[in-house]
């Protein structure tokens, strides 16, 4: 439970700068995927801005209780995807006009295969967002995500050009857009 409020707090009190941040960014319409959802502050924010008339909205995130509660905030019309810790790819039948990443890959075991797969998923000229955190693989964090950052980054930088932020290696990326090359 203290997790779901300060989840919720969170997205609260800041409004979800990555919401309005991204809107200058994101295409005209399309499938829109929030992976590592939590409590699918993204979604909700492009829910209220645009309701459901431009976009198709899936939430994707490990059974936990943020999801939960996000699955009752954001209504039936919205997909969802249940992911399998350490299976994090995604599995999609359409090509995804974006992708949000937030405050996820330092958590993320397999970065690299999690990146891979989202540029397998999106549309050409697709957008990625999101950052990339410098942990040290203890508590929440995962190794896999210290171990592999050079790699991912190598990857993100062959694959996307980016639009905003830049790719570093030595220090967290705050937010960035990339677009599918």
């Amino acid at each position: 439970m203290y997790l779901l409020f300060g989840a919720v707090w969170t997205q609260a009190k800041d409004g979800n700068m990555s919401f309005h941040k991204a809107l200058s960014y994101l295409p005209h319409s399309g499938a829109i995927l929030e992976y590592g959802a939590g409590a699918a502050p993204i979604t909700t924010g492009l829910l209220k801005y645009f309701g459901h008339r431009k976009y198709q909205f899936t939430i994707a995130d490990i059974l936990q209780i943020n999801f939960v509660y996000a699955l009752d905030q954001v209504g039936a019309h919205v997909e969802h995807l249940l992911l399998t810790p350490f299976e994090n790819q995604i599995k999609k039948k359409e090509a995804l006009a974006a992708i949000f990443c937030m405050t996820v890959m330092e958590h993320l075991p397999n970065p690299l295969e999690v990146v891979r797969s989202f540029h397998n998923s999106l549309k050409p000229n697709g957008l990625l967002f999101f950052d990339y955190i410098m942990a040290d693989g203890e508590g929440l964090d995962a190794r896999g995500a210290v171990d592999q950052r050079d790699a991912t980054i190598k990857f993100l930088g062959e694959h996307f050009k980016i639009l905003k932020g830049s790719l570093r290696t030595e220090a967290s990326m705050d937010f960035t857009v990339a677009q599918k090359n």
